[in-house]
């Protein structure tokens, strides 16, 4: 008999979503973590799975209320009650020391401990061994290998470990491990979590796998560029060893980055246009589509985008329909000028206005009091306009977040491209 085991890390449930817009997308987006895990454990009852493996990073961190915790046992319950065996261990979001709430798992869920050594667990009706270790603090810095012992004879082994594997850029260096060296432990499969895009490594018969984080959070975590969506990985054992895995999409939402190419257009709404066609394509899916908007290429209308700035979006979301399933996180503006660069006396003349705001410390106030008070007076007369700046630039130069110098350089650079801009522009 085939026995199918459902791996699923990075769950992150009720993880904040940080500056999504107010409209339909930041409606969709919100829930979007418990939604997903209900897909996961409907799919395991429906398609008959006898083993959950969750591999850490369950929770964002500590919870703001106990509905969190309940939401996660009721689901459990669902499983464990017919009979499905859910193993999981702590990632460092959610490391031991990080969780101040009592929770109990039900009866047929085990969590493995942030003891000395792994803990294991042996299944004979299945012929599965499940060793698992958890994060005791958030900052793991050593191996953890180590800790694992050796794999059961006759059994088909399962490692369970949230860790870094190979130094994998663009994640914390926690419980670092080599892939090297987990191949030559033994297990036939490593069930991992922390990296949040789907990985397998495969080595005669045996597998490393990531399944990446069940929903993405934000537009850096676009399902891989083969999956149908974010999600698990399914493992079908039979005949004492691994004889198929396969992603199962779950997520609820996806995230896209849609680049735009508006080469050669006069005008903001000649990019406008664009930017709607190329969203018409992600329309109609069974899954609603957040996705970020690249404006790139050579245009006349360069400057007329960036002055545009935060319109833009306004502007694409009424040219979207509404039951598309589509929604706009945001436009970006990566346009060049479509003309030659400005002559040297322009170039020369820009490079003095800035090096004057960034080494004069007299001209350097008077700039500063200039912008600040005017981001003051549109503060204090539009209170949705404080909303919609609070993670700009601009916002930085506030009095109240204390200290404008970090923010200066790139507001400086900013305007010196607008300005820019606008002079080729004519």
């Amino acid at each position: 008999m085939a026995v199918k085991v459902l791996h699923a890390a990075d769950l992150h449930i009720d993880s904040p979503l940080r500056g999504l817009p107010n409209d339909g997308l930041g409606e969709v987006a919100r829930g979007a973590t418990r939604r997903a895990f209900v897909r996961l454990v409907d799919f395991a009852l429906a398609e008959g799975v006898q083993v959950v493996l969750l591999a850490g990073d369950v929770f964002d961190g500590d919870w703001k209320d106990a509905q969190t915790g309940q939401f996660f046992t009721q689901q459990l319950l669902r499983l464990t009650t017919v009979g499905v065996e859910v193993f999981l261990v702590l990632g460092n979001h959610d490391a031991e020391g990080k969780l101040s709430r009592l929770w109990v798992l039900p009866k047929g869920a085990h969590l493995f401990s942030a003891g000395e050594h792994a803990q294991t667990e042996i299944r004979s009706g299945l012929g599965i061994a499940v060793h698992g270790w958890s994060f005791p603090v958030q900052r793991v810095t050593d191996d953890p290998l180590p800790r694992f012992p050796k794999p059961i004879p006759e059994m088909v082994n399962f490692g369970l470990l949230h860790t870094n594997l190979d130094g994998g850029q663009g994640h914390s260096d926690y419980a670092p491990t080599r892939s090297a060296a987990l191949f030559d432990h033994g297990y036939d499969y490593w069930a991992l979590g922390h990296v949040h895009t789907r990985t397998v490594h495969e080595q005669a018969g045996r597998y490393i796998v990531y399944p990446g984080n069940l929903q993405g959070r934000h537009v850096r975590e676009c399902p891989a560029p083969n999956d149908p969506g974010k999600g698990a990985t399914l493992v079908t054992v039979e005949g004492g060893r691994i004889t198929g895995l396969r992603h199962v999409s779950l997520d609820v939402l996806h995230w896209r980055d849609v680049s735009v190419d508006v080469s050669g257009v006069e005008d903001v709404p000649g990019a406008v246009d664009r930017a709607a066609s190329a969203l018409s394509a992600w329309m109609g899916g069974a899954c609603p589509v957040a996705a970020r908007v690249r404006l790139q290429g050579a245009c006349a209308a360069h400057g007329a985008l960036l002055s545009a700035g935060g319109r833009l979006r306004e502007i694409v979301v009424e040219l979207v329909p509404r039951d598309g399933g589509v929604f706009v996180e945001e436009v970006r503006v990566e346009t060049r000028p479509a003309r030659p660069p400005p002559d040297d006396a322009l170039e020369v003349a820009l490079r003095q206005v800035l090096q004057r705001i960034q080494q004069d410390p007299a001209v350097r106030k008077s700039f500063l009091d200039f912008v600040v008070g005017g981001l003051q007076r549109v503060e204090d007369g539009h209170p949705e306009v404080r909303a919609a700046m609070e993670d700009t630039l601009y916002a930085k130069l506030r009095p109240r977040d204390g200290g404008v110098q970090p923010a200066l350089d790139a507001l400086s650079a900013e305007a010196q491209e607008v300005l820019r801009a606008r002079l080729l522009d004519g």
